[in-house]
């Protein structure tokens, strides 16, 4: 007869939870989006992590058993769209610049 204890009551194959590969990656660029958001790059950055976010927070949330990091996805989710926010704002920023440059320039001659 069987111990009743060797066996998983909830059926299915158990396993340990794993991080998802993905997890790691849109956690720096995320970071790195909010560090160079000094313009283009960051823009660029965030919004790359926003785009990759998306599918592996899906899969996360279709198969939970199977992934321990959605936090670590999401904070980098909430990252690349601050970094991107703030390359949208570092870029209108120049843009008022150069406009400005341009017309006292145009007023000095």
């Amino acid at each position: 007869m069987s111990n009743p204890y060797d066996q998983n009551p909830y059926g299915g194959g158990g396993g340990v939870p794993q991080p998802h590969p993905k997890g790691t990656q849109i956690l720096v660029l995320g970071i790195l989006s909010i560090v160079l958001a000094c313009g283009v790059i960051g823009l660029i950055l965030g919004i790359v992590t926003m785009v990759q976010s998306k599918p592996v927070l899906a899969e996360i949330d279709a198969n939970p058993a199977a992934y321990n990091n959605r936090q670590q996805v999401n904070i980098g989710r909430i990252l690349g769209i601050v970094g991107l926010i703030l390359g949208a704002l570092s870029i209108v920023y120049w843009i008022i610049m150069i406009v400005i440059g341009i017309g006292s320039a145009m007023v000095g001659s």
